[in-house]
């Protein structure tokens, strides 16, 4: 009966003349598919798929991101010190769930995405990857061979990339999108414009430690939506109340003039949108600004939940994640699309795809301006 249910999974092939058809890396694709579902090992018949990828894709669309001084060095295998987990951890998972971002210039956004879009179309990966004349943004869900792939693939055409990783019994996302977008995370504001000079400065996980744990005098700034900061946020994190993050800068100006003058730490999940954020601010007058770095992810991976209350909302099916970057009990509301805690889900508020404390009274706003 399992065979049978795993049989009823694989994609079928029409003829035989699709898998004779098929390009080596695409090949090597449907056996590591069969590899997931049987989890067997299927020999490949491809010697060298990873250097044939990369090689490959490096001569097709390197040419159309702008990499300034610098080309990647060709990457033919997964750097093990860019993931918290063992490699046995990572293998014996059901699937990986990744994320990264980089700010980019890229000129043929539409070319660019043709050809990912053939890339991840055999692979056993879901999500979504955003690119735009300023960058790539991705968050995936895939099994260790096929998310191993697909960065590789990347880091051979945008160089490195920095990744956060966790593991999932499930899949988290319901399809695979590549899409094209004026922005890969949308505020309104053009940070390849920004001399990379006057960018706002990084802190680590550490660093940020060691600065609460010293009672050092600094702000620390939640650049999230106010759902998102419901769940979870660094202890005497100031809260904007945005609704969306193009609220920002409009937020920013209504700040208190004497907090310019303060250290300002800049966090979110992954770190993408305070690193928007931190250089903005920079430019409207802040003193002393810096972003986290990897966001509230890369945090608990380095150093846990210290000086962190609650947990991370997740744009997944996975709702949020805790310090251990363990997936929790909350739910999104059918009706407005709210994060739930479990305690939340108690209240008599709260009816399956009915209603919650948020939307019992009608939806939540989706902007500042419907307040």
């Amino acid at each position: 009966t399992m065979l049978q249910s795993r049989l009823h999974r694989i994609p079928k092939l029409n003829s035989y003349q699709k898998l004779t058809n098929r390009s080596p890396h695409n090949c090597d694709n449907l056996f590591l598919r069969f590899k997931h579902y049987f989890r067997s090992p299927i020999r490949s018949y491809s010697n060298n798929i990873n250097n044939t990828c990369t090689h490959d894709a490096m001569n097709s669309i390197g040419a159309r991101i702008d990499h300034s001084d610098s080309t990647p060095q060709v990457v033919d295998k997964v750097a093990m010190d860019a993931t918290v987990f063992t490699e046995e951890q990572r293998r014996n998972s059901a699937y990986i769930n990744i994320t990264t971002y980089k700010f980019i210039q890229i000129d043929d956004v539409k070319s660019l995405r043709a050809e990912i879009q053939q890339f991840v179309k055999p692979l056993n990966i879901m999500g979504t990857i955003l690119l735009s004349t300023e960058g790539i943004n991705l968050f995936l869900c895939g099994d260790t061979d096929s998310t191993d792939q697909l960065r590789i693939y990347l880091e051979n055409l945008f160089g490195n990339l920095d990744w956060k990783e966790s593991l999932s019994d499930e899949m988290v996302f319901r399809r695979m999108l590549v899409k094209e977008k004026k922005e890969i995370i949308s505020m309104g504001y053009d940070l390849l414009s920004v001399d990379e000079r006057k960018r706002a400065p990084y802190i680590d996980a550490q660093s940020l430690k060691s600065w609460y744990d010293e009672g050092k005098d600094f702000v620390v700034l939640d650049t999230r939506n106010d759902y998102e900061m419901r769940l979870g946020a660094f202890e005497n994190a100031l809260d904007l109340d945005l609704v969306s993050f193009r609220d920002f800068p409009e937020a920013v100006d209504s700040m208190p003039k004497e907090i310019k003058e303060k250290p300002i730490v800049t966090y979110c999940t992954g770190g993408i949108r305070c690193e928007k954020a931190a250089t903005l601010m920079l430019e409207k007058g802040f003193k002393e600004v810096y972003q986290l770095h990897g966001g509230i992810l890369k945090y608990f991976e380095d150093v846990g939940g210290d000086h962190y209350d609650g947990d991370c909302y997740v744009f997944d099916r996975r709702v949020a994640v805790d310090s251990k970057l363990n997936s929790t009990g909350a739910v999104t509301c059918f009706a407005c699309r709210s994060p739930l805690t479990e305690e939340e889900q108690q209240l008599d508020s709260y009816v399956y795809e009915v209603s919650c404390l948020y939307c019992i009274n009608g939806k939540p706003p989706r902007s500042a301006s419907e307040r």
